[in-house]
């Protein structure tokens, strides 16, 4: 808490465009999270097997912003990346979490996780999104998402198979990423707040898997008299 103020409420903001201070508002504290990335989807032919990579958790920036004013600022929630399509398709990338016209104080969203698509059953890894990264953000403190795990399948087209997990959103408000997959299925969804979402898992021609979506971001604010 900042010296010499105490505090009014605390609250997550996960919707709307506006945001107005409260009565007796001397400071805000704004934390911001970026949306988390989309896991990558996988595609398989006879005899073959795929696993998408995890989707880049999203980063957090946060500022103290004294006298704040006492007409409405504008905010922008960023979305959860899309789910990389059952075809083999590439995750989304989540969306940016903006605080005030300019803005302010903004985190950024992470990639999304990178397809597999149809090929023999030979060994192969494709790559996780990268986490929201923190030279992009706007704030007193930024910091990185952490990014999602690769997609890896052996040399087998019924065995070794394991999706990749989704990269965590960054500081204490973190959502986690979503669970990386060892059987045939969709990617999990990633966590809130700004979670990556894991890649799909496709086994020996168990039919397409969708990645899964990422995690929405988050705006927190706490306010001082």
């Amino acid at each position: 808490m900042p010296l010499g103020y105490s505090i009014i409420g605390a609250f997550a903001i996960t919707g709307g465009t506006t945001y107005t201070v409260s009565a007796g508002t001397r400071a805000i504290l704004v934390e911001c999270m970026g949306g988390g990335g989309g896991g990558g989807g996988a595609n398989t032919l006879a005899a073959s097997s795929a696993a998408g990579g995890g989707g880049g958790g999203g980063a957090y920036a946060a500022k103290l912003i004294t006298a704040p004013k006492t007409t409405a600022y504008t905010i922008a929630i960023g979305a959860g990346g899309a789910a990389g399509a059952a075809a083999g398709g590439n995750g989304g990338a989540g969306g940016d979490t903006t605080f005030d016209t300019g803005p302010s104080v903004k985190g950024v969203g992470g990639a999304g996780g990178t397809g597999m698509t149809p090929a023999a059953a030979t060994a192969l890894c494709v790559a996780g999104g990268l986490g929201g990264a923190a030279s992009s953000c706007i704030g007193d403190l930024k910091l990185d998402g952490t990014s999602g795990q690769p997609g890896v399948r052996q040399a087998s087209a019924t065995v070794g198979m394991a999706s990749g997990s989704g990269g965590q959103g960054c500081g204490s408000p973190g959502g986690g990423g979503g669970q990386a997959k060892i059987t045939q299925g969709a990617g999990a969804v990633g966590g809130n707040y700004g979670g990556g979402g894991s890649g799909g898992c496709s086994i020996n021609n168990g039919g397409t898997a969708a990645g899964g979506v990422g995690g929405a971001g988050v705006i927190f604010i706490t306010e001082y008299a």
